[in-house]
């Protein structure tokens, strides 16, 4: 006799004599639609193949605030590992495909978080938090409240934000992006 059984988000496979043992019957992909404004966020709890014709970029917190105000952008390719919060760049609308390999990104020290449904984040002291948004200085990363409650925000599903320390942050209301003569950063307002 074998049986199948959902245990804990797994398939698991077993015959009367064994304990059983977990099966993988599919991959799951994610559409992701980066708008025309060209840049979007993204965090997933699975590792995923990054797309060709997506740029994907992580915030590393070992050179990320450079002396002269950038918090410099770091370009990351191959399978992105899970629970990693990224900036996507070029328009369109692309499929994220589950890896069962390794993760390949080098993605070590990566200042983007996210959550995978909607959530309401708390701020926490000693940091600082910015979520993507086309604001007043066009897009970028802004300061996020909800109404006027500056203690927390709303985070969308599946979507990065970017945590800062307080000590390494100018408190500033956004950072802009910059992009281009061999530099690629967020510029601080």
């Amino acid at each position: 006799n074998n049986y199948l059984n959902l245990q804990g988000g797994s398939v698991k496979q077993w015959t009367s004599a064994d304990g059983g043992s977990t099966i993988l019957l599919t991959q799951r992909n994610f559409d992701v639609t980066i708008s025309a404004l060209g840049y979007a966020t993204l965090f997933l709890d699975r590792k995923v193949y990054i797309p060709e014709d997506v740029e994907a970029y992580v915030v590393k917190s070992d050179n990320a605030l450079e002396k002269d105000g950038y918090i410099q952008f770091t370009k990351v390719t191959g399978i992105l590992p899970e629970n990693t919060g990224v900036v996507l760049k070029n328009a369109g609308t692309y499929e994220f495909t589950t890896s069962i390999e390794n993760a390949t990104a080098d993605v070590t020290n990566n200042m983007l978080t996210g959550t995978v449904v909607d959530a309401e984040i708390a701020k926490e002291a000693g940091n600082s938090y910015y979520i993507l948004a086309n604001g007043e200085e066009g897009v970028g990363f802004y300061n996020p409240t909800i109404g006027e409650d500056t203690t927390k925000f709303n985070n969308a599903a599946n979507k990065a934000y970017l945590v800062v320390p307080a000590s390494e942050d100018a408190e500033a209301a956004s950072y802009s992006f910059r992009f281009g003569e061999g530099t690629t950063g967020i510029d601080q307002i």
